[in-house]
C-alpha cells in the first residue's frame, strides 16, 4: 500500500523531540519482504548508501545467507562507485535476539566490510545506537524494527516502511551522521606462531594428547623472545611457567627437563646448557608460509597462567581457524573435524571451549536442533572476545561485594556460571540488581528452568536467563 503523506509521529520516534510531517511516498514492508526490499534498493543505488544498524549478524561459511548477500550488495555498490557508509552499534543488550556479546555482536560484519574496503565504524562506547535504517541516494529511507539477522529475516514479526522523500532522508541523515564513531581497540603487539606447530601431529597433537602442558608453555615462551638464538633467563622462565615458588635449583632442574623434551622428543629447539649459567637455545626452523598471531597481552595479562591447558590450546586453534574463515573473526567447525585436524580428542577441545567461555574470552553460538533432532545441528560458531586484565575484574567484583554483600554476589556468580558467564561482570552485576528487585527465590526459579536445558542448548545464555527472571510471575 502506498500513500502520499508521511506521519510526523514516525519521525518523532526516529529523529528528534519536534515532529515534522513531510510529503512523500510511503510503502509498508511485510516481514518476509524486508530482505528483498533492502537488496533491491542497495543494488539500484546510484550515488550513496548509509546504513546504521544495532545488529548486523554474519555467519561464517554461509555465503548464501541473507545477511551475507546484503554485505555483498554493499561491496558491489562500493565497487561501482557508490559512496557507502556503515555505522554499527557496539553495546550489549541482555535480551538481544542473537545473544551476542559486546565485542562479538557486529565484529564479523565490521571485519568483512573493512576487508572489502567499505567505510565502516562502530559507534562510541557511550552511545547506544538502536537504529535500523538504510538511506539510499539521499532520497529513499528504509526504517523500522528489523536488524540484519537471520531471526529478523526469517522468524520475527517485524514492522518496517520504505519512504521516498528527500526531506525525510536529509533530516534522518543529519541525525545519523551525528553519531559519534570509533575504531575497535588495537590488539597491540603480537607474537608469530608457525601454523606447522599446530598442524603437525608430532608437535601440538602429541603435546595435547600426552598431555605435556609445560613443553607447550615453554615453547610459546621461547617464541615470544623474538629471536632464533636465545639466552634463557631461568628466573623469567620460571615466572612464566608458574613454578618460581619451587626455589632456584628445583625450577632450573624442571626447566632443563622441559628443554630436553623440546629438543629430543619434539625437535623444536637445540639447547646448550652450562652449570649455573644461562642455557643457549636455538629455535629449529619450521615452515613459515603460514603463521598465527598471538597477542602479547596473552602473556602480559597472565592468561598463560590463568587458563587451563585445554583453554590455552583452543585459544591457539581459534587464532588459526578464524584467520581462515571467510567471515573472520567468526568461524565454524565440528568437534570431530577439529579433533582430526589438531590431534586432540573432542573432549579436550570441548574443555578448552568451556574454559574460554567461563573466562569471558569466547562466544559460542549453538544451532537449533534440526528436523532429525540434536544430531542434525550445524557446527558451533566461535568468536573470540578481546583479552582483558583479570585483575581489573577482581577489583570490580570486590567493589560489588562491598556494595551488595559477599553472599549476594556469590549467588549472582553461581547463576552466571550456569550459562558459562562466570567472568562477565556486567551480567553478574545485572543479576545482583535483579535479586535486589525480585528476591533470591525468583532468581532460583529461573536458574532451575534454565539449568534443565542441555549445556549446548542455544537458550542457555545470559540473555535468556535475564529474560526468564523478568518474565516470571
Amino acid at each position: 500500500m502506498r500513500r502520499r503523506w508521511f506521519p510526523g509521529l514516525f519521525l518523532f520516534c526516529l529523529l528528534r523531540p519536534l515532529a515534522f510531517a513531510y510529503r512523500g511516498e510511503v510503502e509498508n514492508i511485510p516481514p518476509r519482504s524486508y530482505f528483498e526490499t533492502v537488496r533491491r534498493e542497495l543494488e539500484g543505488a546510484r550515488t550513496s548508501i548509509t546504513v546504521v544498524l544495532y545488529l548486523f549478524s554474519l555467519q561464517p561459511n554461509e555465503s548464501r545467507s541473507q545477511g551475507f548477500k546484503l554485505a555483498e550488495s554493499l561491496k558491489k555498490a562500493k565497487d561501482r562507485g557508490v559512496a557507502v557508509d556503515v555505522v554499527l552499534d557496539q553495546n550489549f543488550d541482555f535480551v538481544g535476539e542473537e545473544g551476542a556479546s559486546v565485542a562479538a555482536k557486529n565484529l564479523a560484519a565490521y571485519t568483512y566490510l573493512r576487508k572489502n574496503g567499505i567505510p565502516v565504524h562502530f559507534d562510541d562506547a557511550a552511545t547506544y545506537t538502536h537504529a535500523k535504517a538504510v538511506i539510499v541516494d539521499g532520497e529513499t529511507v528504509i526504517a523500522g524494527s528489523s536488524n540484519w539477522s537471520r531471526a529478523a529475516f526469517e522468524v520475527n514479526e517485524e514492522t518496517n516502511v520504505l519512504i521516498r522523500s528527500k526531506e525525510t532522508a536529509r533530516d534522518m541523515l543529519k541525525t545519523l551522521r551525528a553519531i559519534r564513531r570509533e575504531e575497535p581497540a588495537d590488539p597491540g603487539p603480537t607474537v608469530p606462531v608457525p601454523a606447522e606447530f599446530l598442524l603437525n601431529p608430532e608437535l601440538f597433537g602429541r603435546m595435547v594428547s600426552q598431555p605435556d602442558e609445560r613443553a607447550f608453555d615453554t615453547y610459546l615462551f621461547l617464541l615470544r623472545q623474538a629471536s632464533d638464538s636465545i639466552r634463557l633467563d631461568y628466573q623469567k622462565a620460571a615466572d612464566h611457567l608458574g613454578i618460581e615458588s619451587m626455589g632456584r635449583e628445583a625450577y632450573r632442574r624442571q626447566i632443563n627437563k622441559t628443554l630436553e623434551k623440546l629438543q629430543d622428543r619434539y625437535g623444536l629447539i637445540s639447547v646448550s646448557k652450562r652449570f649455573n649459567a644461562e642455557a643457549e637455545i636455538t629455535l629449529s626452523p619450521l615452515p613459515a608460509q603460514e603463521v598465527m598471531r598471538v597477542p602479547a597481552a596473552y602473556w602480559d595479562l597472565g592468561w598463560n597462567r590463568r587458563l587451563s591447558f585445554a583453554g590455552k590450546a583452543f585459544y591457539l586453534v581459534h587464532q588459526r581457524e578464524s584467520s581462515h574463515s571467510p567471515l573472520e573473526p567468526r568461524w565454524s567447525m565440528s568437534l570431530q573435524s577439529l579433533a582430526s585436524r589438531y590431534g586432540a580428542s573432542p573432549w579436550f577441545i570441548s574443555q578448552g571451549v568451556t574454559d574460554l567461555r567461563r573466562n569471558n574470552l569466547l562466544e559460542v553460538e549453538y544451532d537449533e536442533a534440526g528436523l532429525n533432532g540434536p544430531g542434525d545441528r550445524a557446527p558451533n560458531i566461535y568468536t573470540l572476545n578481546p583479552l582483558y586484565d583479570p585483575k581489573e575484574l577482581d577489583r570490580s567484583l570486590a567493589d560489588l561485594r562491598n556494595r551488595y554483600g559477599a553472599a549476594k554476589v556469590e549467588r549472582a556468580q553461581k547463576a552466571a556460571s550456569l550459562v558459562y558467564e562466570d567472568c562477565y561482570f556486567l551480567g553478574i552485576q545485572r543479576l545482583v540488581e535483579l535479586e535486589d528487585r525480585y528476591g533470591p527465590e525468583r532468581i532460583q526459579r529461573a536458574m532451575e528452568m534454565v539449568g534443565a536445558k542441555s549445556p549446548d542448548n542455544p537458550k542457555r545464555t545470559m540473555g535468556y536467563l535475564i529474560a526468564t527472571i523478568r518474565g516470571l510471575d
